[in-house]
């Protein structure tokens, strides 16, 4: 009795250890799928060698979990090595033998989102796209919830709307650090950073950035870190730090090992080398890149390449290589029905090239191209763009109707898109109430994951004598103790982040002054001094170009400084200028028409409106007037 009395107690024990131990050992299978699907989103090599090993312990099974799992890992393998057809068809077979919603479905529709996107299959990404809603919604995993607010994030983003992007992928980086999870959370850093650069945030791009490559060099993620590199890389470039850019994309190039990733690293050389006119050096690169998309031959890629080369040779002022590498790109998409992003930057790129060159009629029917594909691809930068030179076209034809009609177009498109910038402040609260929101769903998962615990082991109590109770006692103290050391920590790393983010928002506001105050005193040179004014094609987005900003932020600045729009500002200019000439040369009766041409007016009757509505007289009206004050002299 004694003995099995021993033996009994023995069971017990173990038992308890045993359901009370985390760390359950997983099949021979489970190990080497969970080592594999690691090393792709590290190492990214020897993954034949996980392959053969995860083949030999996978024999066939029956099972069809461990057979979507097998089949996914197939699929990375094909994606690694460059094989999209094959990838996607392994990743669909695993797709349709899983039929109830599960954290290995969302990683497997997740991975069909993006391979639908880089083969521009519209129809199947919002199939998945919607099915990971489902079943994110469904399941209210953190990590799966995480995923699909990172993949929400790229598909706005891909629409126009970075800020709108930005408050997600916010989003997904907070539920990502909640749950420890570094891997997934180098992409959202790496994209942040590289859309904060897009809205000219630059010190909180680099810090996105610079967090991104440390986590990538802790987790040995050589693919993840060559990605932070090029993107580091673009923003040293656009702040003119040309030897940094340079230094940065040396060290991508260390990273590079597949053919395919020379091109970027080309690119990026070109890019820089074109930013401070080294012409040579940028078209030798550029046309490496090109080599090197042929090679693959990847018609999206090379479509990229040939536009890229349109732009380097209009800036470099060869209008006729630049024509044909932007046709060149336009007919590929065409070809390939490659639409999308890409599609309407090449028409806006080739109608700015043609209504440079007074080939309007040629830039008519390429903006309408752009505004005609908008519809089933939202973007609203680049529609207004197209809307913005339609306007203009229309108005120097005297088309007056149509003009106006793009106008309000225009207009509406470019409202919208400044109350995304008036919105800021809000998105970024929403994301707080929503990272809160999530924090306090994982801590109620927590707490009914130890409540199941702690009833199994009162269970277990029970039964078994006092020194399973003690253990009990002394495992839950150990964790009580761990878990307030982790927090105690936790909350010292906040206050320091908050310290941080508090400097940060100083020094962007600093930033941001002084920079408006180089763009005013560039802006009142032109019109002062270089009566640039005088131009009659001059439009806003013409002169942001001459003083190297865009048309937000220098519409954003003139009705700071002027208290009106860029319309209304060379209006009176021109109104101005006009009241001088007419004064300096009232003895010789120049003609009106003659005064409004010289003044940048297009059309004499919106010169006449212009000048009354100005004056509250016309201008022969004025002209009489100087006449007779002189007279009187």
């Amino acid at each position: 009795m004694i003995k099995s009395y021993n033996f009994s107690y023995l069971i017990l024990i173990l038992l308890f250890i045993a359901c009370s131990n985390n760390n359950l050992k997983t099949p021979k299978f489970e190990k080497l799928y969970e080592k594999g699907m690691h090393n792709y989103f590290t190492y990214r090599d020897s993954i034949d060698l996980y392959y053969d090993e995860l083949t030999l312990a996978f024999n066939n099974s029956k099972n069809k979990n461990n057979r979507a799992k097998y089949l996914r890992f197939q699929g990375a393998r094909f994606y690694i090595k460059e094989m999209p057809d094959s990838a996607f068809n392994h990743l669909l077979e695993a797709y349709n033998l899983l039929n109830k919603p599960s954290p290995l479905k969302a990683s497997i529709v997740a991975n069909l989102i993006a391979l639908s996107s880089n083969a521009h299959n519209d129809s199947l990404y919002r199939k998945f796209y919607e099915e990971l809603e489902t079943i994110s919604k469904t399941l209210n995993d953190p990590f799966i919830n995480a995923r699909y607010n990172s993949i929400k994030a790229l598909t706005i983003v891909k629409k126009g709307d970075v800020l709108e992007g930005i408050k997600y992928y916010l989003k997904a980086d907070s539920i990502y650090k909640s749950i420890n999870n570094d891997i997934w959370r180098v992409h959202v850093l790496a994209a942040l950073g590289k859309n904060y650069a897009i809205q000219s945030e630059y010190d909180r791009s680099f810090q996105y950035y610079l967090n991104a490559i440390e986590l990538a060099k802790q987790n040995h993620m050589n693919h993840s870190l060559s990605n932070c590199y090029l993107g580091l890389s673009r923003l040293y470039l656009k702040i003119k730090q040309y030897d940094n850019a340079i230094q940065t994309t040396k060290e991508l190039e260390k990273l590079t090992i597949s053919t395919k990733h020379k091109a970027r690293v080309y690119e990026s050389y070109a890019i820089i080398y074109a930013e401070q006119k080294m012409w040579k050096e940028a078209e030798k690169y550029m046309l490496l890149s090109l080599q090197v998309k042929e090679l693959i031959n990847n018609p999206s890629a090379i479509a990229v390449a040939k536009n890229n080369l349109g732009t380097l040779y209009t800036r470099k002022k060869d209008y006729e290589k630049a024509e044909k590498y932007y046709s060149e790109a336009l007919n590929l998409r065409y070809n390939y029905g490659l639409k999308g992003t890409g599609l309407l930057r090449n028409l806006n790129n080739l109608g700015d090239l043609y209504l440079n060159q007074g080939k309007e009629n040629k830039a008519i029917k390429l903006f309408k191209e752009a505004i005609k594909f908008t519809t089933d691809n939202p973007n609203l930068r680049l529609s207004s763009h197209a809307h913005l030179q339609l306007a203009e076209i229309y108005e120097s034809q005297e088309l007056f109707k149509q003009s106006i009609k793009h106008y309000l177009i225009f207009a509406d498109e470019e409202k919208e898109l400044n109350e995304e910038k008036a919105e800021q402040n809000l998105a970024k609260l929403m994301v707080e109430y929503d990272s809160e929101n999530q924090k306090r769903i994982i801590v109620l998962q927590k707490k009914e994951m130890e409540q199941k615990k702690i009833a199994m082991i009162w269970l277990i109590i029970a039964i078994v004598l006092i020194i399973v109770s003690t253990l009990i006692v002394l495992r839950w103290y150990y964790f009580q103790k761990k878990s307030l050391e982790k927090d105690i920590e936790q909350q010292k790393k906040i206050n320091i982040q908050q310290l941080e983010i508090k400097q940060l928002k100083e020094r962007i506001e600093n930033y941001a002054s002084n920079d408006q105050n180089v763009l005013i005193n560039k802006l009142i040179d032109l019109l002062d001094n270089q009566k640039i004014f005088t131009d009659s094609s001059l439009s806003l987005d013409k002169l942001a170009r001459k003083i190297n900003t865009n048309t937000s932020y220098l519409s954003n600045a003139i009705n700071s400084e002027f208290g009106c729009n860029f319309k209304t500002l060379i209006c009176k200019y021109r109104i101005d200028y006009c009241k001088k000439i007419i004064k300096e040369n009232s003895e010789f009766d120049l003609p009106i028409k003659q005064v409004a041409s010289e003044a940048g007016f297009v059309s004499i009757s919106t010169f006449y409106s212009s000048f009354k509505k100005e004056t509250g007289i016309t201008p022969v009206q004025y002209r009489q007037l100087i006449k007779a004050e002189q007279e009187e002299r």
